[in-house]
């Protein structure tokens, strides 16, 4: 993307009406709130104000502020709100709503938060499940699925190795029993870490609750440690920790 970069809300109406006469139109203005010269909302205000087709330009408010100014930036016109620190994931998510489909303007849409990006992100979120036990396949699946997280089942640590190796780009996160035939979940984290795939997050699954299992989890390559039986409220902490939050900060 092509940025002009400003640090005044004064100057952002003179850069947009020099855009509009050398006819190169901005497609988007991300505006801080709190900003010297004029806040964001003036700004969001005045824009609003133009007479040419710039009016509808898409405008995402930043603010260190709490959720609960989302609905003043929508009063003042913003279409989408995020809370500082900005993480990268969150941000082109909700770039990729405002400038991937047409706003019908009569329908006046809700303005997009960091909690609607949320749940389009937990919506598009695919989970590897290797478990070899079928109960335990049943009732992670029913879980996550319920949650709207996209599921797909390895039944030992070879399949688990041959899926994600063969289609890494299709998966977010591993949750990896520790313990099954063929390849054990220590063996295919070994593998798929020697393959050069470090980045996805492999969670080990295991009934044992030993502090020395969790150690050879992690130096196997694994990021962290579900013990069994598995319980809802700390899958979705993994989840969230792994999945939402694991974004360094722009």
């Amino acid at each position: 993307m092509y940025v002009v970069a400003l640090t005044n809300g004064k100057d952002v109406l003179p850069a947009i009406q020099k855009a509009i006469e050398e006819q190169n139109h901005f497609n988007l203005c991300i505006c801080d709130i709190q900003m010297p010269g004029i806040s964001g909302y003036d700004v969001a205000k005045a824009i609003h104000g133009f007479k040419s087709e710039i009016k509808d330009i898409p405008l995402i408010a930043l603010s260190s502020l709490m959720e609960r100014d989302a609905k003043k930036c929508e009063e003042a016109g913003f279409d989408g709100f995020l809370n500082k620190p900005i993480r990268r994931e969150k941000l082109y998510k909700m770039l990729e709503r405002l400038l991937g489909e047409k706003k019908d303007k009569e329908l006046k849409p809700k303005i997009i938060t960091q909690y609607s990006i949320r749940e389009d992100m937990k919506h598009s979120a695919r989970i590897l499940l290797a478990e070899d036990n079928l109960i335990n396949q049943k009732l992670a699946k029913m879980m996550l699925t319920k949650a709207g997280y996209q599921v797909e089942v390895a039944n030992n640590g070879q399949e688990a190795v041959e899926k994600y190796t063969t289609s890494p780009e299709n998966f977010d996160l591993i949750f990896m029993d520790v313990q099954m035939p063929e390849m054990d979940g220590i063996e295919a984290t070994q593998v798929i870490r020697e393959k050069g795939f470090d980045t996805i997050p492999i969670v080990a699954m295991t009934a044992n609750a030993m502090k020395g299992d969790r150690l050879i989890c992690l130096k196997a390559g694994m990021v962290d440690y579900i013990a069994k039986p598995i319980k809802r409220e700390l899958v979705f902490e993994i989840l969230e920790k792994w999945i939402f939050n694991n974004n360094t900060p722009i």
